[in-house]
């Protein structure tokens, strides 16, 4: 589930479609984001079976801070070995904490004013809060979690560390300081949320000396110290969590200070939305593969008893093509309405052919459809040829079913 924050209302987010909750819910939940996570175990029972039917599409550029008025958000510091040894720091035996002032947060497409030479950028997992907490153990403190996004902490190194004492809070609190999104990403929805890879690409000025652009940052939350049920727990020893709460859990290496660069007026960082599925307007699951086994086994049982499949063809003027996924992306509602069209119901098993757009097949083992993807077919004709792939489909396949894309 992808909730996100569109002119200050909460939405459900579904491929390239938003659902104001707000309107949807009779407003039971919403429209303020903060009020969604106030009521997390109730919202999310409700919106398991929300009706997508009036959502509406939507431009990514729009989305604003997912919790835009958290009650507290906390950042962890030195919470990444390599992080810890660029900084010639040790690493810690207990959490390093302190604070983002609520003037700094932003959504995820924000222009940052650099108040000087000496800002510096810091790719970090963010955590939202679903339910109170207060001296719990860790099992309880995954219970909390509510999801997940990314954000930056961006830093004015010279008064984060000027004396007597440093100012890490003010100094990553300037405007627009800690954008987050672009949605908030729930567990249910992640493959592995110990293991998200975390980093940033730096394109502009700062990047003419590495061609233009820069992957400065390509870390990985299995590599945290305190991993996030740690975070909380220790936290919560503390003080008492609440719905809505915001921890920004620490950035891995190659912050612009390690390196001897700031950022510079023209650059632009852009980061992950945690490598799971970018927002309509980007890329769907850049760089991965979805797991079509795990796939198999969570959505539709034993394969050889589905109740249904079917072959997806990619057809574009008549002729059965490959189409890049970048091209795709562009028109997943179409896909939707397809294989709507196609009654495709939850639990069918659905077979693919090599080289299915991330797009698809997220459509498929998500949302409304939560199908599994059973079978790969090979590619009869050599690298490249779709064209007679119809005839390589398994037994039971109505290998007439097809899903016509449409410019």
């Amino acid at each position: 589930m992808h909730i996100g924050n569109l002119a200050g209302r909460a939405v459900l987010i579904q491929q390239e479609t938003a659902l104001d909750i707000g309107v949807a819910s009779g407003d039971r939940f919403g429209p303020d984001p903060l009020r969604v996570f106030q009521q997390w175990a109730a919202f999310t029972a409700w919106a398991a079976g929300a009706d997508f039917g009036a959502a509406k599409p939507f431009d990514s550029k729009d989305l604003l801070a997912p919790v835009p008025n958290p009650g507290q958000t906390f950042a962890i510091g030195l919470n990444y070995a390599d992080h810890a040894d660029e900084a010639n720091l040790a690493h810690p035996a207990d959490l390093v904490v302190f604070t983002k002032f609520a003037s700094s947060l932003a959504g995820p497409n924000v222009t940052v004013e650099l108040p000087s030479k000496f800002v510096d950028y810091e790719t970090e997992l963010v955590v939202i809060i679903g339910a109170a907490a207060h001296r719990v153990d860790q099992d309880q403190a995954r219970a909390a979690v509510a999801g997940f996004c990314v954000g930056q902490d961006y830093s004015e190194r010279v008064v984060q560390r000027r004396g007597p004492a440093p100012q890490f809070s003010l100094g990553k609190s300037y405007p627009n300081f800690s954008p987050f999104g672009p949605a908030v990403v729930t567990l249910d929805a992640l493959q592995d949320p110990d293991a998200l890879p975390i980093g940033a690409v730096l394109e502009g000025p700062t990047a003419a000396g590495q061609g233009g652009s820069w992957k400065v940052q390509d870390g990985n939350t299995a590599d945290l110290i305190f991993p996030v049920a740690r975070i909380i727990a220790d936290l919560s020893q503390v003080v008492s969590l609440a719905p809505g709460y915001l921890i920004f859990t620490g950035t891995p290496a190659g912050v612009g200070m390690a390196r001897g660069i700031y950022l510079q007026p023209g650059d632009v960082l852009t980061g992950p939305a945690l490598a799971l599925e970018q927002m309509p307007g980007a890329r769907w699951y850049p760089d991965a593969r979805v797991n079509y086994a795990e796939n198999v086994l969570r959505h539709a049982g034993d394969p050889d008893r589905a109740q249904a499949a079917a072959i997806l063809h990619l057809e574009e003027d008549g002729a059965t093509r490959e189409i890049s996924w970048r091209t795709l992306a562009g028109q997943v509602a179409s896909l939707a309405a397809a294989l709507r069209r196609m009654r495709v119901q939850p639990g069918d098993v659905v077979a693919v052919l090599p080289n299915i757009p991330e797009a698809i097949i997220g459509l498929l083992a998500s949302g409304e459809h939560r199908c599994g993807v059973v079978h790969l077919l090979p590619r009869p004709g050599g690298e490249g040829n779709l064209g007679s792939a119809r005839s390589a489909g398994p037994g039971g396949v109505d290998r007439d079913r097809r899903v016509p894309l449409q410019r």
